[in-house]
């Protein structure tokens, strides 16, 4: 039997695959996963699922947490770790957000989760540390970057990039002060794998495709309905293809660097027993292909015509159609990848490795199988599901900054009054909102008129519409303080638009 690896990140897009082909291989592995809803161990088997059985024998899963001191551990389980044989350490766990509303939680994830993860595997004796990192540590520099290149004086286009970029600084420093052989891996924008987008809500790739598709969904229901607002902006059905009249703001020359999921984990299962030198940075790079490529391919796969790409000039000279307005808002992350991108040595990449058509129809085809179940795929879980939306940080600031809840607060354009959140999961959400006369935000303030206290799981169950604030507070879920009258007035009105949430959505996206 083959050594036995120590793995962080499991349940995520490319931590699976990675699990998923050292067991095919014959390695035993021992993963650190974090508790959720679901235990580690069962978010582990549920991340194995789609890969169909596997060696159960060779598996182990213990709790931790890579933002705490020693994973978050136990003693047990450490000794119990120290014991078991690791000869090797993947580190691939971090989170994959651009926001900047998130810097600080990508900040502890994914530079000080890096320090706890190495300082694990030196206090364990693991001579071999394998990191996944990022080729966008490249930044916004303009010259060609090459795997030897680190620091060129580059800026940043998010907290991502930038968390990254220090995290691999300080595996340089670390690891030339010990016996640790650290090999970084910096992939491009991975796609594929299975499946296919279903993990990658932040992939710049899979993020078009997912709004492309939201935008089409409700233009698809608004036509359907007769209701013509987007006939308007000049929507219309033709055929089984749907013509969309949208302009992006973009350089469509510039190329975007795609490497598959299997390419990447390839890269790196083979080199868990090689003798590299002491510091290696593997790029993972592979096909390059044009925003005006990428359009067609992923407009085809979506039966969609009328997209165009307009410099930004030209594209703020004409107002916003309600169409192009929320598409740029889906997408405002991503921006600064429509106007340039890291230029890498022809050399380093491996041509050939991705169908990209392949793809975008396989992403198609998957959401289009949400959309039939349930509730799962509504409007309303598409919308999130575009956002990026995973919890409260995240809801209440597109809330906040007027990309989700317009009608609501049409709705009680009456109201004054301040209510703290409370909303206990991973992160505690705690912030005091100001609802004024139709306008909202955060209030810095300690006062507030009332407040609701509940965990995150609930909250998430509220948000997609799956049950409402005045029934969970009646069945004992929500803790209210303060004025109660408000309290239960202000849980009748969430309760009421969450109801009817789709319907909602739609009023937004119409204006």
């Amino acid at each position: 039997m083959k050594p036995c690896i120590l793995l962080t990140g499991a349940t995520g897009y490319v931590g699976k695959h990675i699990l998923r082909q050292l067991l095919r291989q014959g390695y035993r592995v021992v993963v650190i996963a974090r508790r959720k809803k679901k235990s580690p161990g069962k978010r582990v088997i549920d991340a194995l699922k789609p890969f169909g059985a596997f060696p159960a024998d060779s598996l182990d899963v213990i709790e931790g947490d890579i933002r705490q001191p020693d994973c978050g551990i136990d003693s047990a389980a450490l000794e119990k770790l120290a014991g078991s044989g690791v000869v090797a350490l993947i580190h691939s766990a971090g989170l994959t957000r651009f926001d900047a509303h998130l810097a600080n939680e990508i900040q502890l994830n994914n530079l000080q989760g890096t320090k706890h993860v190495y300082a694990l595997a030196r206090g364990l004796g693991i001579e071999s540390f394998h990191y996944l990192s990022t080729a966008y540590v490249a930044g916004d520099t303009r010259q060609v970057f090459m795997s030897t290149d680190l620091d060129a004086g580059q800026g940043f286009n998010n907290p991502y990039e930038a968390s990254k970029f220090e995290a691999e600084k300080y595996l340089h420093d670390a690891c030339s002060e010990d016996a640790v052989r650290v090999v970084i891996y910096r992939p491009s924008i991975v796609v594929g794998g299975y499946p296919s987008g279903e993990n990658n809500a932040v992939s710049t790739v899979y993020s078009f495709m997912k709004a492309a598709h939201f935008i089409r969904e409700c233009c698809r229901r608004d036509l359907q309905r007769g209701r013509g607002v987007f006939t308007r902006c000049g929507v219309r059905q033709h055929g089984d293809t749907l013509f969309i009249p949208l302009r992006i703001a973009a350089d469509p020359q510039v190329s975007i660097n795609l490497v598959s999921v299997d390419q990447v984990v390839d890269g790196l299962v083979r080199r868990l027993e090689t003798g590299d030198e002491k510091h290696t940075v593997i790029p993972l790079l592979g096909d390059d292909f044009s925003l005006n490529n990428l359009r067609d391919v992923i407009c085809d796969a979506l039966e969609i015509k009328g997209v165009s790409f307009v410099n930004s000039k030209v594209f703020e000279q004409r107002s916003r159609t309600v169409v192009e307005e929320n598409f740029y808002r889906a997408t405002l992350s991503y921006r600064p990848y429509l106007f340039s991108a890291p230029v890498f040595p022809e050399d380093e990449k491996d041509r050939g490795s991705i169908d990209i058509e392949k793809t975008a129809v396989e992403f198609n085809e998957l959401m289009n199988l949400k959309m039939l179940e349930k509730r799962r795929m509504s409007l309303n879980g598409l919308a999130l599901n575009t956002f990026g939306v995973t919890g409260p940080q995240d809801y209440f600031h597109l809330f906040v900054n007027g990309r989700l809840g317009k009608s609501f607060l049409k709705r009680i354009a009456y109201v004054s009054t301040k209510i703290r959140f409370l909303i206990r999961g991973d992160q505690v959400f705690d912030q005091v909102i100001y609802f004024d006369r139709g306008s909202i935000h955060y209030d810095s303030e300690a006062d507030f008129d009332c407040s609701f206290e509940m965990d995150q799981p609930l909250f998430n169950d509220i948000v997609n519409g799956k049950t409402d604030l005045k029934s969970a507070f009646f069945e004992g879920k929500v803790r209210i303080e303060g004025d109660r009258e408000t309290a239960l007035k202000f849980g009748f009105l969430f309760s009421e638009y969450f109801l009817h949430i789709d319907e909602r959505v739609m009023e937004e996206m119409l204006g």
